[in-house]
């Protein structure tokens, strides 16, 4: 056979795998899937290995598990147990099990990968995977729908995923019943839709892989950003440069009293001086709305209105008097200092974990708007969309 030629059944089996592929994404599954065989038929090498463990995700994304497990079995035999894709034959061969309800067996198989193989890519999965069917069949149901059980496990991450109004206590009886019950019902939605092959349907197919696309890109965000680290120097030199962000303001407690003109304020003045109780002038000639607590102001802080008080109370001590204090609305005030609670620093160790959060948002934006910068050389990016007024 010459090379030619040999090139061009390789070049029109790619081709039929590349059109069942496609056939497959528009709801074409029969003709899909005759194409497939027909393409992986005079495949050989590393090519059919990759191509065949494809054509068995399409065989067990349409339930057609006992075709899948033997195109699998057939290939597991011709793998050596050494290569690094057998781990990922096991793992399909496990998942199979699974959807034929064949679960000791499904789970013998992720044992194996976790005993065996932990390098492997698939070694996480099967590990995670493991764990949930020693739950299911343990038995630890809370709910039973034909044969599919819903564990305490399952049941319990449904409920955190509600919002925090909606979650019931663990008393509430009542309530998780009735959560447990709207739970089934999409169980038994998602049942009929699966018998119904929608999840087949081109136009599932075309929404299902916009939401992929999506939870990939943020997953791949999530899982890259999540290495992006801030060190405790950082941190230090964050916490010196802006000290002022973490001060605590100082506050203070005090009695006014508001008038118009300012010879009142004055009359009001001399009668404390005389020894009249400050309270008792504010209610009784105070046009503040405060006048009927007798002028009290609490917790006053230099971002307070009036802000004309605030330079008199920097210098202010407790019980002194000071006014008249022309104000911006015209009117006069007295003002008497009841109480100060100086400013202070918050401690590095109490605003810690507030200033890595932000340093490391900070560096995460970085990083991504300069790792994008560098892919859309990469990738070559070009815009066909102009400008209104450009092209004219």
């Amino acid at each position: 056979m010459s090379v030619f030629f040999l090139l061009f059944i390789i070049t029109e089996s790619n081709l039929k795998i590349e059109e069942a592929k496609k056939l497959f994404e528009t709801g074409k599954i029969e003709e899909s899937i005759t194409l497939y065989k027909e393409g992986l038929n005079k495949l050989s090498g590393y090519k059919k290995i990759k191509e065949t463990l494809n054509f068995i995700d399409l065989l067990i994304r349409i339930e057609r598990y006992g075709e899948a497990l033997n195109y699998l079995l057939e290939l597991e035999e011709k793998i050596s147990k050494f290569s690094t894709v057998y781990p990922e034959i096991l793992y399909k061969k496990a998942l199979i099990y699974e959807n034929m309800g064949n679960l000791l067996d499904a789970q013998k198989v992720y044992e194996k990968i976790v005993m065996e193989y932990k390098g492997s890519k698939v070694y996480e999965y099967a590990n995670k995977r493991m764990d949930e069917l020693f739950e299911k069949l343990s038995k630890n149901y809370i709910a039973q729908i034909g044969s599919e059980g819903i564990t305490h496990e399952e049941f319990q991450k449904f409920i955190e995923t509600l919002p925090p109004m909606r979650r019931p206590s663990q008393a509430d009886t009542q309530a998780i019943r009735e959560i447990l019950k709207n739970y089934i019902k999409w169980k038994i939605l998602y049942f009929e839709a699966l018998k119904q092959k929608l999840d087949l349907s081109p136009e599932f197919m075309e929404e299902k892989k916009k939401i992929i696309e999506r939870n990939l890109a943020q997953y791949f965000i999530r899982n890259v950003s999540k290495n992006i680290g801030v060190s405790e120097d950082e941190i230090k030199g964050y916490y010196i440069a802006h000290r002022e962000e973490f001060k605590i303001p100082s506050t203070w407690d005090l009695r006014r009293i508001e008038v118009k003109e300012e010879k009142k304020a004055r009359e009001l003045i001399n009668r404390l001086k005389k020894g009249e109780d400050f309270e008792t002038l504010a209610k009784n000639y105070s046009i503040a709305p405060d006048a009927k607590n007798g002028g009290l102001m609490k917790n006053f802080t230099e971002r307070s209105i009036p802000g004309e008080f605030v330079k008199l109370l920097k210098i202010m001590k407790e019980g002194e008097i000071k006014g008249p204090i022309k104000l911006k609305n015209g009117n006069f005030a007295i003002i008497k200092l009841i109480k100060k609670e100086e400013g202070k620093y918050k401690y590095l160790e109490d605003v810690k974990k507030e200033i890595e959060e932000k340093i490391r948002g900070e560096k995460i934006r970085k990083f991504w708007d300069e790792w994008m910068e560098e892919k859309f050389k990469e990738y070559n990016v070009k815009y066909y969309i102009l400008e209104k007024n450009e092209g004219n």
